[in-house]
This record gives C-alpha cells, sequence and structure tokens, in this order.
C-alpha cells in the first residue's frame, strides 16, 4: 500500500443517483472499496435507495440516502461542502454541479459513464477548476468533450473477484446470455430481429437466456421480446437477478450477448470475461476498442441485426472455439478490468492529478 495516499483522518464522499443493480454504482461501490483499501473512510450518498445497499453495508461502508438529491441544489451543495474530497457518479448530478461556487476547498473527481443521449438536457458550460473529470473510455468521454469541450482523464472501472464461479454444463445446449435493462438502448430490439431470421434447426441446440428487467419507456419492445418468447421455447425470459443470483448464472453461460447502440463500458462485460465468458458485441459498446475479433471476442456493426445473428450461427459452429477465446477474454480482464489494475490507475489519479501532499 501506498503510505504516502493513507489519509485516515479524512472522509471521502461518493455520489450516486441510485442503489440500483446496475453498472454505474456497481463501478461506484468498486472505487470506495479501493478508497478504503488505501485508508480513506468513503461514504456512499444516493438519491435513492436499492439492492446494492446491503451490498454496501455488508462491505462495513457507510451509505446514506438523500430523496430528491438530484433535483435539490441546495442540498446537494450542504453535502459536498462537508467534505475534503467528493465523487460525483455520472452525468445526472451536472445541473447541480453547476451551482458549485468556484475555489472551494473540496477536491472532486466526476465520473462519467454516460452515452450520448443523456446529454440532452445538460444546462452548464462552465467546468470548475477544483473538478477533475474521468470518463469511462473513449466513447464516454468523447461525448462529455463535445458537450463542454474539457477532455477526461481515462479511468476504467474494476471488477472483484467475488463474481468469480465456477464453471458448470447443464445440457449439452450452447446458452448466449442477454443481461442487463431490456429496452431500444440496449440493442433488444435488434437481437428480436435477429432471431426472427435465425434459421429453425439451429433453435434446438441453443437457448438465450435473458436476464434484466424493462427500461422505463420500453413497453413496445418488451411486449415483443415476451411474444416471441411465448411460441420459442428457446428464449427464456427470466427478469432480473440478484448480483449472487447472477453470479451463479454465470456458470451455465457460454457466451454473452451485447447489442447495445451505445453503451460506452458495460460491466457486464467485465463480469462475464473474468468468468472466461466471451461476448458478441457490437461496435456500440465501449469495450471494442480493446477487443480482437475473433480472439477474444465476436464483433458485430451496431444495428445490424443480420451481422448479429450471424455472428451467433458462426459462434454455434464453432462451438469448440468458445473454451479458448475463454481463456483470452480473461488475459484481458486481466490486464484492464481488475481490481489490482484499477486501483493502481485510481492510485495514480489521486497522486498526480488531485491530492498529492
Amino acid at each position: 500500500m501506498d503510505r504516502n495516499l493513507l489519509q485516515k483522518d479524512k472522509k471521502i464522499l461518493l455520489i450516486s443517483y441510485s442503489l440500483s443493480m446496475t453498472g454505474a454504482p456497481i463501478a461506484l461501490l468498486n472505487m470506495a472499496i479501493a478508497l478504503k483499501n488505501f485508508g480513506y473512510s468513503p461514504v456512499i450518498l444516493s438519491n435513492t435507495d436499492g439492492d446494492l445497499r446491503n451490498v454496501i453495508l455488508d462491505n462495513n461502508i457507510a451509505v446514506v440516502i438523500e430523496p430528491q438529491l438530484e433535483t435539490n441544489v441546495s442540498s446537494f451543495a450542504w453535502w459536498v461542502k462537508k467534505y475534503d474530497y467528493v465523487v460525483i457518479n455520472t452525468i445526472l448530478y451536472s445541473n447541480s454541479i453547476k451551482y458549485l461556487k468556484e475555489n472551494r476547498k473540496e477536491k472532486i473527481i466526476w465520473w462519467i459513464h454516460e452515452s450520448s443521449e443523456y446529454y440532452k438536457n445538460i444546462n452548464i458550460n462552465l467546468i470548475l477548476s477544483n473538478i477533475v473529470v474521468c470518463g469511462v473510455g473513449k466513447i464516454a468521454s468523447d461525448n462529455f468533450y463535445r458537450a463542454f469541450n474539457v477532455q477526461p482523464y481515462n479511468l476504467l472501472y474494476g471488477v472483484r473477484n467475488e463474481c468469480l464461479v465456477q464453471k458448470k454444463r447443464y445440457d449439452d445446449r450452447i446458452v448466449f446470455a442477454l443481461i442487463g435493462k431490456i429496452g431500444y438502448r440496449k440493442g433488444t430490439d435488434v437481437f428480436l430481429d435477429a432471431l426472427e431470421i435465425l434459421p429453425s434447426h439451429y433453435r434446438d441446440n441453443i437457448c438465450f437466456l435473458v436476464i434484466g428487467s424493462k427500461e422505463e419507456g420500453n413497453d413496445e419492445v418488451y411486449a415483443r421480446l415476451l411474444r416471441m418468447a411465448s411460441f420459442r421455447p428457446e428464449i427464456q425470459v427470466v427478469g432480473e437477478f440478484d448480483r449472487e443470483r447472477l453470479y451463479g448464472a454465470f456458470s451455465g453461460i457460454d457466451m454473452l450477448l451485447l447489442p447495445s447502440k451505445e453503451d460506452p463500458m458495460p460491466v457486464v462485460f467485465a463480469e462475464a470475461a473474468i468468468n472466461q465468458i466471451p461476448s458478441i458485441i457490437s461496435t456500440g459498446c465501449g469495450t471494442v476498442e480493446y477487443l480482437k475479433n475473433g480472439v477474444n471476442s465476436y464483433i458485430f456493426e451496431k444495428n445490424d441485426f443480420k451481422q448479429l445473428a450471424e455472428k451467433i450461427i458462426y459462434a454455434y459452429e464453432h462451438r469448440n472455439n468458445i473454451k479458448e477465446m475463454g481463456k483470452e477474454v480473461k488475459v484481458l480482464f486481466d490486464k484492464f478490468f481488475s481490481m489490482n489494475v484499477f486501483e493502481s490507475s485510481l492510485r495514480k489519479l489521486l497522486r498526480e492529478v488531485l491530492w498529492e501532499e
């Protein structure tokens, strides 16, 4: 441990928009755990409650729920003022950040995860000098730069070994999994279009496992998924899982499907990769900049359902390659997404950019 980073009298506030079991809040929890390892006392503050709260408490990290934090500017400023060091997670607090005063004592990391659609209603034209902006990969950073003309530092998240499970084979079918919110942004429509043209003779030997809940405003595509699953037994829609059930599901998954239209750096990719599960992934996912097509995953053009269907067929017909691809994607995980790598990147950020002492 770097003794220069130990600040045992320093508490650090980490602000989340929710405590849902989704990518950005989970990434923030893993940052809190890393900071705790450095000797800080992290406190997680959230606008809304959720299942992640129990996981936070299990890791002996303080958590506070402040309703309407996202819209209550005075409450947001009051919390920030209480701490010397603050991490603000995601773009969603931008309208509160613009009311913070210049030259305050707080040193702030603003960690950006979002796709371009989240910038539609943002009204801010100044990034304060005491705010260091970090982006989770190129897509998130480029979106922020286009909006504010500020280039974020690159700070990928880390994934803990707790999601590592023992692989099991339940039957002879190849299991493809679609995990996450169900909706257009995540490419559920592209997935369904691909299944529409998938030749029927493949269906007896393939299972499509759909894990997740409907994203708000996506009733039509969700209803279409349920209709198709009602007469296509190879499609299993099982709802949203907590992390324990999800990690258990990884034991029987062969490949992950990530057909998103724009997803800067999906956490579920890394959670699968640590379990040697490769992906069929669209160019809309920022993760592809680290991948080699056909080596550690299969890449297809976003929105191209025909390519997705072709990749599914190719993966099935070359299923003997999946195990080797899994080994390769685990190598990639160790290089970019492990907690050791994340802690090293975070330590460097703290030392060189924010509060070197």
